[in-house]
């Protein structure tokens, strides 16, 4: 009788624990992109990559045992509507925002500095982003808008120097 009620006990204890794990809040990831006009021949596999990792960061646990989101929506490479997405992201509680366009990013840096929100410029945006003194929630990735490149170089690897516009 009592190997039973421990059993059943035991039983219980495992059970409960389980949707404790289950609800650990998700970690979210907006991906405002250009899913239907000048951009479609890249960001629509971009965004199956992301959501393929997540699923298989997913499988593994997450990160530190949060399950990770992929929030994905379209911008059309509209300023308002990139504004409009990163709202809406925002409200539903997405950590990080990634545009993929460069007029959109623009639109949308001035409030994810204000908000302190990171936000993702993958070889799109402002490339005085790369400072980081000023732009201190902006990580460009990649070769960013107004980013050149040096042809020659002393080291083996090439520094980015910013271009002015004056």
């Amino acid at each position: 009788m009592k190997i039973k009620l421990l059993s059943i006990l035991v039983g219980l204890a495992l059970f409960s624990a389980q949707p404790v794990l289950a609800q650990a809040q998700p970690v979210k990831f907006a991906l405002c992109y250009d899913l239907s006009k000048a951009y479609t021949f890249i960001s629509p596999q971009v965004a199956q990559a992301a959501r393929d990792y997540a699923q298989i960061l997913n499988q593994k646990g997450g990160i530190e045992g949060h399950p990770v989101e992929i929030l994905v929506q379209d911008h059309g490479n509209e300023p308002q509507r990139g504004i409009e997405c990163y709202e809406k992201m925002k409200r539903e509680g997405a950590i990080t925002f990634d545009m993929l366009s460069t007029p959109v990013s623009r639109a949308v840096l001035p409030r994810a500095m204000k908000d302190g929100n990171v936000m993702m410029q993958s070889f799109v945006g402002r490339g005085d982003a790369i400072d980081g003194d000023v732009f201190k929630w902006i990580f460009p990735s990649g070769r960013p808008t107004g980013v050149r490149w040096p042809t020659t170089s002393t080291t083996s690897r090439p520094r980015p120097t910013a271009t002015s516009k004056s």
